[in-house]
């Protein structure tokens, strides 16, 4: 089996490129990948044309698109930067898909709903508050369109890598102090069982829509705390706070925990974030 993975040179991306035993292709746009090699290639997936010569000459089995601008205050600053990655971007990949019948994998987020209730569940209706999330729910339209998908949504990923809120949180403490939202909740997701469980479900052939995130509901403020606790910190270098004294230049829905219950029962299982941290210590 062939796979072609869009955005292979971020967490999720790089991390299914890494354990897939398959017949791998990447592409990447801005960073070059850490794992390089003659099947990871610049390609702009904005364009058609780029996208699809690729594609026509790998002949991919399953195309899991992971690339996207995931900067949620910098999607609302830039609007038409936004569209066009995640827009323009995942239609080119559906109209390939659609054109060669080859499977796509499209990756979603927690925010495609509004906050309000969490625990979330597949068929829960999708309510977008910021210009990130409208971007993510139209890629979803787009890619049920096609005959063969599988839709993920997952949560606030966690890894080794920069970027990510363990770093951020992991900074912050070493340099005095953080403070984290007690009214921001989610469902912090580590990226290597993402990856795995990605995988599975591709070797299992599943279809439609599944949540697949970390299995414990946690606010940022506590998520943090947990942090410090696991890699040796003070807790009490947290300070709580609320996501309006944060000003974030987009809003962000309050909790968008995931209710995980159709992937567990496949047997595909995702830890709480306590044991998540302890794995990605020893990374």
């Amino acid at each position: 089996m062939k796979l072609l993975i869009t955005g292979v040179s971020g967490q999720l991306g790089s991390a299914i490129y890494k354990i897939s035993k398959y017949e791998n292709y990447g592409t990447y746009l801005s960073n070059l990948p850490k794992t390089n090699n003659k099947n990871i290639k610049k390609v702009d997936i904005t364009s058609y044309n780029d996208i699809s010569s690729f594609v026509k000459k790998i002949k991919p089995n399953v195309i899991i698109h992971c690339a996207a601008l995931r900067n949620v205050d910098l999607c609302e600053e830039n609007k038409e930067l936004a569209w066009k990655s995640n827009v323009i971007g995942t239609k080119n990949i559906v109209d390939i898909c659609s054109e060669l019948r080859i499977k796509m994998v499209f990756i979603s987020t927690d925010y495609v709903f509004d906050g309000y209730t969490g625990g979330y569940k597949e068929d829960d209706a999708p309510n977008p508050i910021n210009f990130y999330a409208k971007t993510k729910v139209i890629g979803e339209w787009l890619v049920q369109n096609l005959e063969d998908f599988f839709i993920v949504r997952t949560s606030m990923l966690v890894s080794n890598l920069p970027g990510n809120y363990v770093d951020f949180t992991l900074s912050g403490l070493k340099s005095g102090g953080i403070s984290g939202a007690t009214d921001i909740k989610s469902s912090p997701t580590l990226v290597s069982e993402l990856a795995e469980a990605s995988i599975s479900a591709i070797e299992k052939d599943l279809s439609g829509i599944y949540h697949m995130a970390g299995d414990e509901m946690i606010s940022r403020y506590e998520f943090m705390r947990t942090v410090a606790t696991i890699f040796g910190y003070d807790s009490n270098l947290i300070k709580p706070t609320t996501s309006d004294e944060l000003k974030f230049k987009a809003k962000r829905p309050k909790d968008t925990s995931l209710d995980i219950s159709k992937i567990k029962n496949l047997k595909i299982k995702f830890s709480t974030l306590e044991d998540s941290l302890k794995k990605l210590k020893v990374q």
